[in-house]
């Protein structure tokens, strides 16, 4: 038995969850109303990091941290501050980045087959000692699955080598005009304010969304429950974060 969210006149309800029977299906995510997932929380280990990559202005990969940004000193006072930040300035000449979830999925597994030979427990097996890998992203969105059941998702999974491989789906939108301001420019901007690209260094006043990040390799476990039988079984999850 799972839920469904009606909105209020939906098929005369008044709104609210709505019961309904579904059948067992590897293409159906099943939830339940949160209720039913009080109590005792599934086991989830502290994620240790186990390696770094970088990606640069020119979307060029690294296998660094040379793309580690900081937060500025200046803005971390021990008084009360006044702050003008003008998250408007230098929009004009803004390069967006288009980059999508799919690209990011494809940095992480260029890293992970850069480093397969250290990833696997047994040097003789061609199998990863993990067995999930995804972004951290997509393991927040399932988490807060039955907290937000009017936000849907389209999760792509393959099996390689004992390894589900799962990256988050959007469909392709083309709706931004030509001459349109890129909605996410003040948040880069404020970055540009709040972040430097070395230690304690300031920015350069340079204003664009082609962001420069520094991707960090993390592992840890969960303790999943298969849905047929009910057992716990311990996984372990490769993410990028």
């Amino acid at each position: 038995m799972a839920y469904r969210y009606r909105g209020r006149g939906y098929g005369g309800h008044r709104g609210g969850y709505q019961r309904y029977d579904i059948k067992e299906s590897d293409d159906v995510f099943p939830v339940k109303r949160a209720y039913a997932y009080s109590g005792p929380a599934p086991h989830l280990g502290t994620p240790s990091v186990i390696g770094n990559y970088s990606i640069d202005g020119n979307r060029e990969f690294g296998y660094d941290r040379s793309m580690l940004q900081f937060l500025q000193r200046k803005y971390l006072p021990e008084t009360k501050m006044n702050v003008h930040l003008d998250l408007n300035k230098g929009h004009q000449d803004t390069v967006e980045y288009k980059g999508n979830s799919q690209e990011s999925f494809e940095n992480f597994l260029q890293w992970v087959f850069s480093n397969q030979d250290d990833l696997k427990s047994d040097k003789t097996s061609s199998r990863l000692s993990a067995d999930v890998l995804c972004m951290r992203g997509l393991l927040k969105k399932i988490m807060k699955t039955p907290y937000n059941p009017r936000e849907p998702w389209t999760i792509l999974v393959t099996g390689f080598k004992g390894t589900l491989y799962m990256v988050n789906w959007k469909p392709y939108s083309e709706d931004k005009e030509e001459n349109e301001v890129p909605k996410n420019v003040s948040g880069a901007k404020f970055e540009q304010y709040m972040k430097a690209v070395g230690y304690n260094r300031m920015p350069d006043g340079r204003v664009g969304t082609a962001k420069m990040w520094t991707h960090g390799i993390a592992k840890t476990q969960l303790n999943l429950q298969r849905r047929s039988s009910g057992a716990s079984l311990l996984q372990t999850v490769l993410f990028n974060c």
